[in-house]
This record gives structure tokens, sequence and C-alpha cells, in this order.
């Protein structure tokens, strides 16, 4: 009797272990040095122009540690090269604006997740569908960057800046095209990127004679990209640039502002949606693991890191450690930004008209 109830004891002891030790092995597996157990993985592709590497370095590592899945992804000089690649093979993540993102929609190149994740109110027109055919984690817009060692004027409005640009390389900027359709917008003025049309409205003459000016002057500078690099070396005042082409600026002496709008223009920047999109023939399950964990809230710190302006404040608690972070949760909070339809025929003029323009200011110089 006594052996059959120390058989029982030892048996159910044994069994207590082997329990426990699948316990342990199971959490182990679950949390290897702080990662989980890997899911599988994806691709994505993005633009170095869009996103510096680091950030979106950061971004996917955070993903792989608390998710388990591993995003590996290819980094492209520029949207021209990333664009070209997607003619002939397919990621299963593109991080693009909401522009570039309803290009490739509207051709079919686009999968919809089957569910619609949630977006505030003011994004609701924007298209393609965020939150279910694109996942925006911020906007990216115009700023002007100033060197205060050059100049510490603050400028109200378009005109004074252009103005002040005399006799000597004042000011320059990244996409002087933009920088024309963002000041028409703010005047609720249409701009196609086809010159003998937009010359027809007489809000395009003002700021285009502006420009030219400016130019004949001498006061305005033409450089290959990267504007901001001008003016952090002190090579020229100002830049007029895209606020992505500002992240991790904390440079002292360095200014940051909204870009000057016309005079008669109401406060609205133009700004696009920049984030991820899910190309046609992607591997969908594993997308939705990472669209869903950024959905709750990763990808906000990480709009910010990138230069942007979060589509939601990521903590009201928290305190921007750098000025330009600052200016990108005000406009957050600021309802001034607005995103254009990525249809309209600027954007597929976009490219050529910017390089008919500097050929044309060029000239004027």
């Amino acid at each position: 009797m006594k052996k059959r109830i120390v058989r029982r004891v030892l048996i159910l002891a044994l069994a207590g272990l082997l329990c426990l030790g699948m316990v342990l092995y199971a959490r182990k597996a679950d949390n290897n040095g702080g990662q989980k157990t890997a899911v599988g993985s994806i691709r994505l592709w993005f633009a170095a122009t869009d996103c510096a590497p680091a950030v979106m370095d950061e971004l996917l590592l955070r993903c792989r540690e608390e998710t388990g899945l591993a995003v590996f992804a290819d980094c492209f000089p520029d949207e021209q090269t990333l664009a070209a690649a997607l003619e002939t093979d397919r990621p299963d993540l593109l991080f693009c604006s909401h522009i570039r993102a309803a290009h490739i929609d509207g051709i079919g190149g686009l999968a919809a997740l089957d569910e619609t994740l949630p977006i505030p109110e003011s994004l609701k027109e924007v298209q393609p569908s965020p939150g279910r055919v694109f996942f925006p984690i911020g906007s990216r817009l115009l700023l002007l960057l100033q060197n205060t060692a050059l100049t510490e004027e603050k400028f109200d409005n378009l005109e004074s800046l252009l103005n002040a640009a005399a006799d000597a390389p004042f000011l320059t900027a990244d996409d002087w095209s933009m920088l024309l359709y963002t000041a028409m917008r703010a005047e609720g003025k249409e701009m196609r990127g086809l010159p003998e049309k937009d010359r027809e409205n007489k809000s395009y003459r003002t700021l285009y004679n502006l420009l030219g000016e400016a130019f004949f002057r001498g006061g305005l500078a033409i450089t290959e990209r990267d504007a901001a690099e001008y003016v952090r070396q002190g090579l020229l005042p100002c830049a007029i640039v895209r606020s992505s082409a500002l992240a991790g600026l904390n440079d002292t002496g360095l200014r940051v502002s909204p870009m000057p709008l016309p005079k008669r223009a109401e406060t609205a920047y133009t700004a696009e949606l920049m984030g991820f999109a899910m190309p046609s023939g992607a591997d969908a399950g594993k997308t939705k693991i990472f669209l869903r964990w950024l959905w709750n809230g990763q990808g906000r710190e990480a709009a910010l890191d990138a230069g942007l302006a979060p589509i939601t404040n990521p903590d009201p608690g928290a305190v921007p450690d750098s000025e330009l972070k600052k200016l990108l949760l005000t406009l957050t909070e600021s309802d001034s930004l607005v995103w254009p339809d990525g249809q309209e025929a600027f954007f597929k003029n976009h490219e050529s008209c910017e390089a008919r323009l500097r050929e044309a200011l060029d000239l004027l110089a």
C-alpha cells in the first residue's frame, strides 16, 4: 500500500516537472533574448529621399523584437529608381507618399487589407483609402530653413522672402515647382504643371514673375538637390526644403518654420501623406502583422524621427527633443495641413514641370 502511494507521488512529481519544463521552454521560445518567436519575413522597398535609412532600420528592428516578424528592407537612392524597379518586381510593402500610392493603385497595383483600420476624421477623403489601402504615419511638407548667422529676419509671407533675395545668393529650394504649387493651392488656385496652361492663370503669372525677378537680381540659386546642406554649411542663408530632408536636424544656429505663403493666401500648407502600401501579390497575412503593429501607435515616433508631422500626437505629455519636432507637432495640431488628390494633373506632370522650370529660371540667372 505504501509503495503504491509513493509510486503515485513520484509519478505526479514527474508530471509536474514535465509541465514546468514545457512552460519554461515555451517562454524561452517566445522571448529569446527579448525577441518574439519568428513568424516569417516580408520585403519592404523605400527610397532614401523619402525616409532616412537609420530611421527605417530602427522601426523595423522594433517590429521584429515585438512581433517576431522580420521585415527586410531594400533602400533605393531616389523615387525614380524605385519606380523603375516596380516595373519588374513587387515587394510585400512599399513606403511612399499617398500621391505615389494613388498612381500605383490607379493602375491596379495595390492590394487592400481585409479590414479598415481606424483613421483620423481629417483623412477620410484622402485617396487611396487610408487604413485599408494606404497606411500613413505622417505628413511631409515644405519648410523654410534659415541660417541665423546669415539672416535673423522672419518672413510673414512669400513676397517678403523673395524680395529679400537681392543681389547676392540668398535662397534656394529642392523643388521650385512644388513651391509654386503650394503657393497656388493656398490661394485656392489650380496648377497643372503645364507652363503653357498655367500661364493663363493670373496668380501663376504673379508668382512666377516674383521668382523670375529674384533670379534676375541674383538672389536665388539653383542647387542640385539637398538644398538644406547649403544652409547648414553657411553657403546660403535660406532654403525651402521638404521636412523629411531635415530629419534629425538639431543644429544650433538653424531655424525652421513653415514655408511662407502669399499675402492673400489662407493658412493652408500642402502636404504629402507618407506611409506604407501593400502591392498586389504581397504576402497579405504576414504584412497584416506589421500594419496592425504599426497602427497600434508604433509609427508615431518614427514619423517625427523621419521629419514628418505625425497623423496624431504620439504622446501629449512627451517633450520633443528638437525645434523641428516641436514644429511638426504644432502643425499636426493646427488643422492647417491639406492633402491634395494624388490624381491631379500637376503630379502627373511634376517631373517634367520641375525640369522645365529649372531650365527657364537658370537662364534668367
